[in-house]
């Protein structure tokens, strides 16, 4: 079973030419992103003002993280670290 801790703070992100994370920091630690898991795009609470999301799911070294890129904004953040 697959358990998951919503983190949601905002990260650095080093992306490759397409725009897809190659590794990001967080907490002052960095994090290479060996595989890139699944990727898609949310839509947001648009009726709250939310813009478009890219999530990735990643596979780096210790473990998987989620990821997204605030299209809107134009910010990464971590979303939630999975066990």
């Amino acid at each position: 079973m697959i358990m998951s801790k919503i983190i949601r703070q905002p990260i650095t992100v080093m992306p490759d030419g397409a725009g897809r994370p190659q590794c990001f920091t967080w907490r002052r630690r960095q994090y290479k992103v060996e595989a890139l898991v699944e990727d898609w795009l949310e839509a947001g609470s648009w009726w709250d003002g939310e813009g478009e999301k890219a999530f990735y799911r990643l596979q780096c070294g210790e473990g998987l993280y989620e990821i997204y890129h605030d299209l809107a904004e134009k910010a990464w953040y971590l979303y939630r670290v999975l066990d």
